[in-house]
């Protein structure tokens, strides 16, 4: 299929807008992008006391909390909110999909919010790097304003790239996109 053209913009990490912060953490669909929701799993799994824990303990929930709040751990009304809203084991410890959704429900709402929270979590910029990534030619890595015309997800630099990359993988991979 032939590349169609489309709008494309590179920033660093300062001021982006609310619109860029929303497109790095949630989808055109509404739900969690992959590279966000990778984020949030290695950011669950660094705050169990134990490998083979399943849930966040009240105490460790505290301490990552902290973090985002310039030191202020959740206050217990927020502790049970959190417990009564999301996905919790029968300890009340918070699970990965319990964790998962609530940065969900946040960023949907106040994407800046969890935006300030990746940043002190020192996450904003491999959310940047990965998204810049998804922007750049799938044969070549250089920058990239053309975009498949049959399923508008993979992006090449020129013709040249996208023929060789139909020839060789993506023609038998590619299906029409739905938008």
């Amino acid at each position: 299929m032939a590349p169609t053209k489309k709008n494309q913009h590179y920033h660093d990490d300062c001021g982006l807008s609310e619109k860029e912060v929303r497109s790095l953490l949630i989808g055109k669909d509404g739900s969690l992008t992959h590279d966000f929701e990778t984020v949030l799993t290695r950011l669950f799994i660094s705050y169990l006391e134990k490998p083979t824990d399943t849930s966040l303990t009240l105490d460790k929930l505290r301490s990552f909390s902290k973090i985002c709040n310039n030191g202020k751990p959740f206050q217990d009304a927020e502790i049970k909110e959190i417990q009564t809203y999301f996905q919790c084991d029968e300890k009340k410890g918070l699970t990965l999909k319990g964790f998962k959704d609530m940065y969900h429900t946040q960023s949907s709402a106040e994407p800046m919010e969890t935006w300030r929270d990746m940043k002190k979590l020192g996450f904003q910029h491999e959310l940047i790097e990965k998204h810049q990534a998804g922007l750049r030619c799938r044969v070549c890595k250089e920058p990239s304003e053309l975009v498949c015309s049959r399923c508008k997800t993979v992006r090449y630099c020129d013709a040249e790239c996208q023929k060789q990359d139909w020839k060789h993988s993506h023609k038998q991979k590619c299906k029409p996109s739905l938008a």
